[in-house]
């Protein structure tokens, strides 16, 4: 599930994990997370086992308040009850949003949210899409793991599908069932 981010980037996601998942991908440009949950309600009926979640940039670019966006971004999660992993996608606190004078502190807030929520519920696994961004631009300098503060660029793209694929993998398998 996610925004532009998860759009822009299905191609690659689905070269890089379809030969180890069954991918189901909805990624819809200018979306908030409240926006996704009718999607996210159409997806759960197909009981994934594992969900990826990377909803926010929009929310934040948006200014919606951080309570909203981390009470859907609950009740998204909580639409996958059966899902052995769910993993959240922090989002980049240096966005230069300009429609979002607020927005690396909204960031901050939100990604805050979320790694409360994921303290909330073991099955929630964190990609720290934050942190990769500046580790990555630390080292390629600014603006070489997103094209705007919001977008990965090509090389941010594999970077972050990279950090999905890791996430997957550490997800337990599912327990043995009796027979």
């Amino acid at each position: 599930m996610g925004d532009s981010i998860t759009a822009q980037a299905k191609d690659l996601l689905v070269r890089s994990l379809s030969s180890g998942y069954h991918l189901a991908i909805d990624g819809r440009s200018n979306y908030r997370v409240a926006e996704q949950l009718p999607a996210a309600a159409r997806m759960a009926g197909g009981d994934p086992e594992q969900v990826i979640i990377n909803l926010g940039s929009n929310d934040v670019g948006s200014e919606v308040p951080t309570d909203e966006s981390a009470a859907s971004l609950a009740e998204m999660v909580a639409l996958f009850p059966a899902a052995r992993c769910v993993h959240l996608v922090t989002i980049n606190e240096s966005m230069g949003v300009p429609t979002a004078a607020k927005g690396p502190v909204l960031a901050r807030d939100l990604n805050a949210r979320i790694r409360a929520l994921a303290a909330t519920d073991p099955r929630i696994r964190i990609v720290d899409w934050a942190q990769i961004v500046r580790d990555f631009e630390a080292v390629n300098g600014p603006g070489s793991a997103t094209s705007d503060t919001v977008h990965p660029t090509w090389d941010g793209q594999r970077v972050l599908i990279a950090a999905y694929q890791r996430s997957l993998d550490s997800c337990p398998a599912p327990a043995p069932t009796a027979s």
